[in-house]
């Protein structure tokens, strides 16, 4: 029957064709990162191990998924001990493209097409299985070169179906009936990221369902905490790469590009909402330290991650969504962390990057986008607090110099002592300002976990030993709370120039003044206080190195 819009209506399931593009679109096109195809992997051998857990399929199993990268051949094997794939269920399960009968909210993964993602990324992908119980060991090969070839011959119109049952083949062989166990073999793979040893289990350490390593203790214990008290849990899985198990890679240290430690993670925070009807919605924690900026790459853990069922979705940048002003999304490389979602109406996306649209993920966008807001202020605070203590220290540090300096006679005429005072007394008007809004800051973050923490962390110590952050009061009883000046030890002088020192009593007054006019050249001229320094020095070495000689004679005289 012809419409009049020139469409046909379809009179029957047969007359429907899926063309082969689609088996591009999930394949080639499917993901941003080759590497999520290890994660779809390791998802499908997670939601085996259950099911064998569940099933109580083998009491002495030691469940694991194993990845072994052969970087030489080219070839990537994964493995999983689990349930296996009977052999009448091979090619239904197997060779039919998103028909998994898996349910959704259930099982970490539910579409049914996250096995194929290998075949955009090497010449042949071989499933191997064998049930527990059976003698048979099935496989199912799948000619990726082949089916490539298809696709991009744009003379070929063969369906989706045709190009499936044109590129596989399937093939059986005896095996011990008590194994159980799915194999996926990666011929000749063709990007290089994929045979990164290094990278791909740094990728999987903050990707897959895993533990977190025991270099975050004590943290790690407070989560566990947490979540006890708070009836959750987590799933982890025994993963493997190269024979070396995967963890994820919080730590306490925090380190700077080179690998040096800057600074350490002081404390972990954890949290837990319900939704609009009162049911658990997601949980989550996040680590406290000195917040000084963003995390570097070499901090393999930065960033707060968003995860379901323990799998992570999207990468570390997931959450910035959360920080809408662009120039915020920064403060979420500050922090070592995590959401878990826990409703099931939250479902991942297909490419699992981030959550499907749907009103749940209204709910969930706008209370996160909330607890985003807090971590944001506290950024804030953070360099608040900072700059406000720098500028204490550097009144205290400059006057201190000051004094230094007129102990030692060291002005080269009385303009620079002029202005060093003024700048002296500048920065202790300064200082005094940053002080109040220091206090004003703690008193803002009193309810907060980071006030301790910057309390602890920045400190003014002076040689006595006494905290001088804040002062309180003044020797004066007139109740205003001010820096206490430093006390200077020496003698009281009258005058502080150089040219005033006994080494230059051979000078009358007037050389004194070119002398003393020549220091202040030169304090013009030379920005630099190290090289004016030096400078000055020599000068005076050379013009006073036989006074002291003198000098000494007419002591003895």
């Amino acid at each position: 029957m012809i419409m009049s819009d020139s469409h046909e209506y379809i009179e029957s399931l047969d007359d429907v064709k899926v063309g082969k593009n689609v088996l591009e679109s999930l394949t080639r096109s499917a993901y941003d990162d080759c590497r999520c195809i290890l994660r779809e992997y390791v998802q499908n051998a997670a939601d085996q191990i259950d099911i064998a857990k569940e099933e109580q399929l083998d009491d002495k199993a030691d469940y694991g998924i194993y990845i072994t990268i052969d970087k030489e051949n080219r070839t990537i094997e994964i493995e999983d001990n689990a349930t296996g794939v009977m052999e009448k269920e091979v090619l239904p399960i197997l060779r039919n493209v998103a028909c998994s009968q898996k349910k959704r909210g259930q099982r970490k993964g539910f579409r049914g097409i996250g096995r194929l993602g290998g075949l955009g990324y090497c010449s042949k992908l071989t499933f191997s299985t064998s049930y527990k119980g059976e003698k048979t060991r099935s496989t199912l090969e799948w000619n990726a070169a082949e089916m490539t070839r298809i696709i991009d011959d744009d003379a070929d119109e063969r369906s989706a179906g045709e190009v499936v049952s044109a590129v596989t083949k399937m093939s059986s062989g005896k095996e011990d009936e008590d194994k159980h166990y799915f194999k996926v073999l990666l011929d000749e793979v063709s990007d290089y990221r994929l045979l990164d040893v290094d990278d791909v289990r740094n990728y999987l350490s903050m990707v897959a369902p895993v533990d977190i390593q025991s270099a975050f203790s004590p943290h790690k214990n407070t989560i566990k905490r947490f979540m006890e008290e708070n009836h959750l849990s987590l799933d982890t899985y025994n993963l493997y790469v190269n024979e070396e198990q995967v963890y994820k890679k919080y730590t306490t240290s925090i380190l700077d590009k080179s690998g040096k430690k800057i600074d350490e993670v002081e404390k972990v925070e954890c949290f837990i909402h319900q939704d609009s009807e009162g049911n658990p919605f997601y949980w989550g924690w996040y680590s406290i330290c000195k917040l000084e900026g963003i995390l570097d790459f070499k901090n393999v853990a930065r960033g707060i991650r968003l995860r379901c069922k323990n799998i992570q979705l999207g990468d570390e940048g997931c959450c910035r969504r959360f920080l809408p002003g662009k120039q915020d999304q920064r403060f979420c490389d500050y922090f070592f962390g995590e959401i878990h979602v826990l409703s099931e109406k939250l479902i991942p996306d297909m490419d699992r990057n981030y959550l499907r649209v749907d009103d749940a993920r209204t709910e969930f966008e706008r209370m996160a986008t909330g607890d985003f807001e807090k971590l944001k202020k506290m950024c804030y605070d953070a360099s608040g607090y900072k700059s406000d203590y720098k500028k204490i220290k550097a009144a205290q540090e400059r006057e201190e110099k000051f004094e230094k300096k007129k102990e030692k006679q060291a002005f080269g005429s009385e303009e620079e002592l002029k202005k060093e005072q003024e700048e002296v007394e500048q920065s202790r008007v300064e200082a005094e300002k940053a002080r109040k809004n220091l206090e004003s800051r703690k008193r803002q973050m009193s309810d907060t976990p980071l006030a301790g923490v910057l309390e602890n962390a920045y400190k003014l110590v002076p040689k006595d030993g006494n905290e001088t952050v804040p002062p309180k009061g003044n020797a004066s009883g007139n109740g205003k709370d001010e820096i206490e000046p430093r006390s200077c030890v020496c003698e009281e002088k009258t005058s502080f120039l150089r040219t005033d020192k006994e080494i230059y009593a051979k000078y009358d007054e007037g050389i004194k003044k070119v002398i003393n006019s020549v220091y202040r050249v030169i304090g013009g001229v030379l920005s630099d206080e190290a090289m004016r320094e030096a400078l000055i020095a020599r000068i005076e070495e050379e013009l006073t190195k036989d006074e002291s000689k003198s000098i000494t004679v007419r002591a003895e005289l």
